[in-house]
């Protein structure tokens, strides 16, 4: 099934602890209502974790690839 992604399953506890063996500390009340520093240092640890990119290395074309998500109208239609 080509195009198909797919997510597992995973509870906020079982996220809590998969985050902490990373050395990424978030609690339940942070998955229940995240900000948005939160979401973007819990994506960039975890990014840097995968990848061993740095925020330093990533920052500018991630900002610049969320600025295209505020305007979608930027990216012409095929």
């Amino acid at each position: 099934m080509a195009g198909q992604y797919w997510y597992p399953h995973i509870n906020n506890d079982g996220l809590i602890h998969d985050l902490s063996s990373w050395g990424i500390s978030i609690s339940s009340q942070q998955l229940v209502k995240p900000t948005p520093d939160f979401v973007m240092n819990t994506y960039i640890a975890c990014v840097q974790k995968v990848t061993g990119l740095t925020e330093d290395t990533i920052r500018d074309p991630l900002d610049v690839a969320i600025a295209s998500l505020d305007e979608p109208n930027t990216v012409s239609p095929p």
